[in-house]
Parts: structure tokens; sequence; C-alpha cells
């Protein structure tokens, strides 16, 4: 390796995990702010509330690594112009696509991490960030424990209890089951205890009756009891991979699994494309920003030309990729034109600067 190669290296790498933490930073912030419900609202501990926006971060990453990418060699390409390192490269005559290679090299690094984080990194994180958030939730009920107060936290669930005595014992309490849109369900009791087992919440009522309205209240049974338990939990915590969230799966699983439901199938099918093809973004978007910088001229208005170019095609490329994730949600059988896309333009551009800097050899040796 040549000292200028370790050179941009160097320059490269520092700036570009600079840019990154500063983008994902100010990301993270602003999602993080949307989380604070969870401690203001929920009385969750500011360890799960830190634990779970550090969830979010390889999904941050996952998006910003293209733009961070781009913004670092720009940014090290025009200092390298400004400082007329570049030109001193030119004098010791090192051909301008041999400067270019420690950037696409460089990039090449910089999809590789991107592929793992798609792979690995970000189904792990979006599944514990959803044990989690549902773990916060369904102990919500208990951090905010009220008495002489209606509680509406658990969905079609409301709460009333009227004191608490001894080792938890809860006394009168009252409770309206909504849940199902066909029947509503009211629970008196004298007295109920909280049962938590693996995070998993359960109320016994004892001594109680518990009043059943069907037919819009047309209707009704009555049956008292000695013990009756509610289940207290929101959602089911379990190992099946039929989840809401595609984030939560692996690509392999996105794009081959059968146990994806029929009406989400289109969508998780065109979320695996997309984890795949993203990270790809950012070898297309280096190869066409040194296209154009590597272009460079001395008359001003062609070198605004070329900086506008350079902008106009990397929203381009983003613009692409993204509107065909979201058309792919409706029919993902068009991606292959996403793949040639990013597969071919890397390799057509880097051919003309190949083509450009021969161009360039052939007329120095003719002078």
């Amino acid at each position: 390796m040549f000292l200028y190669e370790k050179n941009i290296y160097k320059n490269l790498f520092f700036p570009f995990l600079l840019i990154t933490f500063a983008i994902c930073g100010i990301a993270w912030i602003v999602q993080s702010i949307r989380y604070l419900e969870i401690i203001l609202s929920q009385g969750a501990r500011i360890l799960d509330f830190i634990n779970l926006t550090i969830c979010l971060i390889p999904l941050l990453l996952f998006i910003i690594l293209p733009v961070s990418l781009f913004l670092t060699i720009l940014y090290v390409y025009k200092k390298f112009l400004f400082d007329n390192e570049i030109i001193a490269l030119y004098s010791l005559g090192v051909a301008r696509i041999n400067i270019i290679k420690p950037f696409l090299k460089f990039s090449i690094l910089v999809t590789i991490a991107h592929l793992l984080i798609s792979f690995y990194l970000l189904p792990i994180s979006s599944n514990k960030f959803k044990n989690l958030k549902l773990s916060i939730n369904q102990s919500s009920i208990i951090n905010l424990l009220q008495f002489n107060t209606f509680i509406s936290k658990i969905q079609g669930l409301t709460i009333f209890i009227e004191k608490k005595e001894g080792d938890n014992l809860l006394k009168n309490i009252l409770i309206n089951d909504s849940k199902n849109a066909n029947k509503d369900i009211t629970f008196i009791a004298s007295s109920g205890k909280f049962y938590n087992n693996n995070n998993l919440y359960r109320l016994i009522l004892y001594d109680g009756t518990k009043v059943e309205f069907q037919n819009n209240k047309q209707r009704y049974s009555m049956i008292k009891f000695s013990e009756f338990t509610i289940d207290l939990n929101q959602g089911e915590k379990s190992n099946n991979k039929l989840v809401d969230d595609s984030y939560e799966l692996t690509v392999p699983e996105l794009l081959f699994s059968n146990n994806i439901p029929n009406n989400k199938i289109k969508k998780f099918r065109a979320q695996g494309h997309f984890r795949l093809v993203w990270p790809l973004t950012s070898i297309s978007i280096a190869v066409s920003v040194l296209y154009f910088l590597t272009r460079r001229e001395e008359n001003r208005i062609q070198n605004f030309k070329l900086n506008f170019y350079t902008f106009l095609s990397i929203i381009l490329i983003i613009g692409f990729n993204l509107s065909f994730y979201i058309f792919n949600q409706v029919s993902y059988k068009y991606y292959p034109i996403v793949y040639i896309f990013n597969i071919f333009l890397p390799i057509i551009l880097y051919y003309k600067l190949y083509r450009y800097n021969k161009k360039s050899l052939l007329l120095i040796a003719r002078t």
C-alpha cells in the first residue's frame, strides 16, 4: 500500500465516524423524544428508557450510512483539492484512477458493514426493542397503580381499586372488560392481588361477581365466584415469527419465509429486497460522486455545473431506490430493475472514469 493511499484512508475514516455520529446523534435525540411518554405516563425507569432508545441505533445507522458516506467523500475530496494534494499527486505521476481507488475500497468496506447491520444487528435490536417495550407496557399498570381512580392503561380494561391493605392485598375492585365488541363484562370483587410471572401480569380476584352483558346490553348473566383470574397482558411475548414489524425478521426470512400472513407478504418481501439494495446504494453514490468530482475544470461555471450534477445524481439515486421500495410494497416483482440499476450504474461510471483517465494519459504523453 502506497503512503498516499494510507493518507486517504486516514482522512476518510475519522470524518466518516464524526459525520455518522453527528447525524445518528441528532436522529437518535429526535426519536428519543417520542418515547419520553414512557417515562412520563407509564412510570418506566430511566434505565428502561435508555435501553429502549439504544435499540433504535442500528435502524438509524441502516438508514443514514449512504448519506454519511456521500458527505464524507465530498468533504475529503474537496479538502484535498483546496490543499492542492490532488495536484501534488498528479505531479508525482499518480493516475487519476489510482487516486479514487482508496475512496472506492473504503465505500466497499462501508457497504459490507452496512450489510452486516441489515442481516444481523437490525433484527436483533428490533426484537429486543419490541420485547422491552412490551415488558414496559405490561408493567405500566403496576407502576401507575393509583387508588380511588379509574385506570385505563390496558386496552379494553378499565380498573378501579379503592385501597390497598397488608401484604399487597387490594380491596373493593371494579373492572370493566370491553375487549370483545359483542359483549361487555364487569367484575366486582371484595379483594384481589397482582401476580407476576416472567413479566406476565395477572390480577386474581376474590369473592366477587361477574356480570356479562350481551346483544347491546339487552341480555345479561350474573355469576358469583370465590376466585377469578384476569390476564393483564397487552400482547403475547412469543418467538413466533408472525410479527407486525418487518425489521424484526432477518433478510432470508423476509424473502423466503412461508409464515408471513398473506396480507403482509408484499410489504415484507419488499422490505427484504430493500434491506439488500439499500447498502448497495453506498457504492452507487460513491462512484457517482467521484465521477463528477474528478472532472474538475478551471472554468467556475463548469465547476458549478459539476457540483450541481453531483448533488442531483445523489438525489436521483436515493429517490430511485426509495420510490421503488414504496412502489414494490404493492408489487415486488419489479425489484430486479433496482438490482440492475445499483449493480450496473457503478460499473458504467467506473468504466467511463477509466476511459477518461486513459485519454488524459495519452494527451500527456503526446505533449
